[in-house]
Formats: structure tokens, sequence, C-alpha cells
């Protein structure tokens, strides 16, 4: 709201810490502050004090890595982002950032461990995946033709009956004359559906007489295979999917400073990564302790309604 007093903590509140460090984010800041209601201030000022706690518990690195993000985020203030920041405070769930990477935080790319380039894995894995192939047993129907040849001449001296013929699926090409069997002079007696080539033997009442035919059987059921590439929901794609992302998830750490050996938390600088270790305070009272001139009591006693305990608390 207009002429609103900006929010400062006893202390050293974030607006006042954001004045002195980022005057031109505290503009930014303060401008969509003054904008919002009372109670959308109330929720604002929290949540804005508890991440920028919280920073405070980044590695040096991270922190400033974090507040330059922050900076290029409101570096050009709209009524788009202003709306999005009002929406966001009817959310009654917030997590502040704990972590942020960015590219200058990268280290080294490792190509060994754990957690390294698994390029070459990934584009083997990624192939695999694509060139995975199954083969599914399918049924269906079709119709067989089996061949009649002429049996003229039978009975004389020196006829060969032709051999058995063998059912086929697809008519050869020019047997495309459909007639019955019983109106030719081949008569099987069962008057079935044939196939002749046309032009073949025509009598002289109109009488088609071909010296060999097709006749056409009843359909039949069979099984047949039929190979597909391999898609979500086939048992082996999935889990050769899933090793995949175990891969890809692997690969997208191995640049992160606490994989690669850049920013990793020791006993020795622990508190100089988090940004606690100045001059006096706690760095004098950390080399107190390793000099072991630093004093502690023997502990002593402890009781929890009546019983009492001994040892060093």
């Amino acid at each position: 709201m207009k002429g609103m007093r900006i929010f400062k903590r006893q202390g050293g509140g974030y607006m006042s810490a954001l004045e002195q460090s980022r005057p031109e984010l505290y503009k930014t800041i303060k401008g969509y502050r003054d904008r919002l209601t009372s109670s959308e201030q109330k929720t604002f000022d929290k949540r804005a004090d508890i991440q920028y706690k919280t920073t405070f518990n980044m590695p040096e690195q991270m922190r400033q890595s974090y507040f330059k993000s922050i900076d290029k985020q409101f570096a050009n203030p709209s009524e788009e982002q202003f709306q999005k920041i009002r929406q966001d405070l009817k959310s009654e769930k917030f997590t502040p950032t704990r972590q942020y990477y960015d590219e200058s935080m990268r280290g080294p790319t490792r190509t060994t461990g754990y957690y390294r380039d698994l390029s070459p894995e990934i584009a083997a894995a990624e192939k695999g995946l694509k060139d995975l192939k199954i083969t599914e047993q399918k049924t269906g129907t079709r119709t067989p033709y089996t061949l009649q040849r002429s049996s003229s001449g039978a009975g004389l001296a020196g006829y060969t009956p032709p051999p058995p013929s063998k059912k086929v699926y697809e008519l050869p090409k020019g047997y495309n004359r459909e007639f019955r069997t019983s109106q030719g002079p081949f008569n099987t007696g069962g008057g079935q559906t044939a196939y002749g080539r046309a032009g073949q033997n025509t009598g002289a009442y109109g009488t088609y007489n071909p010296s060999d035919y097709y006749v056409q059987g009843a359909p039949e059921k069979y099984t047949y295979d039929v190979t597909r590439a391999q898609k979500a929901g086939d048992a082996e794609y999935d889990k050769q999917l899933a090793a995949l992302k175990r891969l890809r998830t692997r690969d997208s750490f191995k640049n992160m400073p606490q994989f690669t050996g850049q920013g990793n938390l020791t006993t020795q600088n622990v508190y100089q990564q988090l940004g606690m270790a100045k001059s006096g305070g706690l760095k004098e009272d950390i080399q107190k302790i390793r000099n072991k001139k630093q004093q502690f009591s023997n502990g002593g006693r402890a009781s929890v309604r009546g019983t009492k305990f001994k040892g060093v608390f």
C-alpha cells in the first residue's frame, strides 16, 4: 500500500539487508510489497524472511549464485511478475529454496565413479531401446486353392498321372476366370468354385474346358508371427526405459560440486563453506577447541520424576 512504512525486523530483517547490499533489488521488492494488501504483506514478509535466512545455510559460492539469479529475475519489474507473486501468496504451502546450482558452479566432468559422464552408456541404451523388437503370434483365416489337372489319356499306354497338388493360398497370375466345377468336363461332383485361365479350351457350345484350374477350398484358421517395435507397456521396453532413466539421473550429477570435489564439506572447511568462519567468534572458538584450550564442564545430574541419572550431559 502506497506510503506504508517498509517492513524491517529488529537486528536486520530481509528488507534492511536488501537495502544495504542490493539496493536495486530492494526497490523492486519494495514496489511490489507496497501494492499488496495487509494480509498479503504479512505472508510475503514471513516467507521472504524465511528464504533470506535459509540462504545463509548455503555454501558461499551457492549463496552468491542464488542472489545473482534473484537479481536477474527481478531486473525488469512487470505487471505479470507482480500478479504471479500475488497468486503464489494464495498457496498455503511454502518451501524455501535450500540449494541452487547454475553453470558457474559446474565442476569438471568426472569420468570415474558412480556419478560420472555416462554419455556412451546413455547413447547405447537409447539405441538399444529404439531397436528393441518383439515377435507376437496372431491368428487369421485364409482360403486354400488346390490345382487340378486334366486326366485325358488315362488308361492309355504310357500315361503318367499328374503329381498330387499342394495347397496354395494365393492364386497364380492369370487364373482369374471363376467357374463351377459341375459345369466343366472334370466334374468332381461337388460343384465347387474354381479358377482357370481366361480363353482356355472353350468348347463348341461355350463349354469351358480348362486343362488345369484351381479349386477353392473351405477357409482355414492359421497362426502367424508379427514382429514390431516395442513400446511403453511391453515388459522388456519398460525395464530398459527404467534403466535408461537411472543412467540419465546419475549423469545429471556429473558436474555437481559435491560429486566432483568442488565444495565438499569436511571437518576442516565446513564453517568456511557455510560462510560462518569469520575473524573472532566461532572461528576463534574452533581454534581453541583444536588447541585444547577450551574448557568444558564434566557434566552433571539429571532427574525425571524422582529418578536420578548419573553421567555426563
